[in-house]
């Protein structure tokens, strides 16, 4: 396993490492074993394969359940802004592979990158880019897909996990989990559209963002083929799972404590209260020592040079 760097450089996710890996990695997993299926001949024929936003290793895990073995003569990238999520990652791969397999034929490399710019990643060198809830956070798309089409290699593939609404009726699937989160983030819009612009990194969950765009298909495949010219025809899936976490404040605390998605440390106290009710009554009925059910889907998205 490759490791470029011994002293990672500090960013805003690196405290949200150990809740992000301890409650959410399983999740991620989950939509990341889904995007796997659906680009398998794209993986096994791949000499690079890049991660772009990697978090603690979900897509290092989901290619392990697939290839326990690992591929000969591939090389696996996962890369990540954040330092300490990129140790996370390092750790537990480092560990399910000597339980599955001591002789893991890819060649594992852990990078920090920054998606806007991949300056580490040489030009036409990447066969397949991948991202499972990576690139639909950032705030500049126009630069993360300059720097995902310089590396890809003519006739290359970029597949990604992006969140997307869905309602479910039936009894028993658990409340959906991005529009609760969604819910208690209307009630912080307001203060955030008064605030003075931010930096251009700063993660953006208005109507307007990246985050909500890649929720809609059409709007999708619009982005690709037109803005960022990508071949026709964009391939699109859903992704459905429902998830149990201890209690509903383990994922208030994921979400919105702490977390650089959300900086409630900046808002009305007063606002943030109210938000956290709205989003626990949601999940359990305001009751914080229950599990919470909670159904996540995603678009599964894959497109080519």
């Amino acid at each position: 396993m490759g490791d470029d760097s011994n002293e990672l450089p500090k960013n805003a996710w690196d405290d949200h490492a150990q809740i992000y890996d301890d409650n959410f990695r399983r999740l991620t997993t989950l939509h990341a074993t889904d995007l796997i299926g659906a680009i398998l001949p794209q993986i096994r024929s791949a000499k690079t394969i890049l991660d772009i936003g990697t978090g603690t290793g979900a897509f290092g895990h989901a290619y392990l359940s697939f290839f326990p073995k690992g591929i000969k003569g591939q090389k696996l990238i996962l890369s990540d802004l954040s330092g300490g999520m990129i140790q996370k990652a390092k750790a537990s791969l480092g560990e399910s592979m000597q339980l599955l397999h001591p002789d893991f034929q890819t060649k594992l490399e852990f990078r920090v990158e920054d998606a806007t710019d991949l300056k580490n990643i040489q030009d036409d060198s990447v066969d397949l880019v991948v991202s499972v809830f990576g690139v639909f956070l950032v705030p500049d798309q126009e630069k993360v897909f300059e720097a995902i089409k310089r590396v890809l290699v003519d006739g290359g593939t970029f597949a990604t996990a992006a969140w997307t609404h869905l309602e479910v009726k039936e009894e028993g699937f658990g409340v959906p989990f991005h529009r609760t989160f969604f819910d208690a983030v209307d009630l912080l819009k307001e203060e955030e559209e008064e605030e003075e612009e931010d930096d251009e990194k700063k993660i953006k969950i208005g109507e307007d963002s990246p985050l909500h765009q890649w929720m809609d298909p059409p709007t999708i495949e619009r982005m690709l083929e037109k803005d960022h010219q990508f071949a026709s025809p964009t391939q699109i899936y859903r992704s459905v799972h429902t998830i149990t976490f201890e209690n509903a404040l383990i994922c208030w605390n994921l979400l919105f404590a702490g977390s650089p998605m959300v900086k409630i440390g900046e808002k009305d106290p007063q606002k943030v209260e109210k938000a956290k009710r709205i989003f626990l009554n949601a999940m359990t009925g305001g009751d914080e020592t229950v599990p919470a059910f909670t159904i996540s889907a995603s678009n599964l998205v894959v497109t080519h040079l």
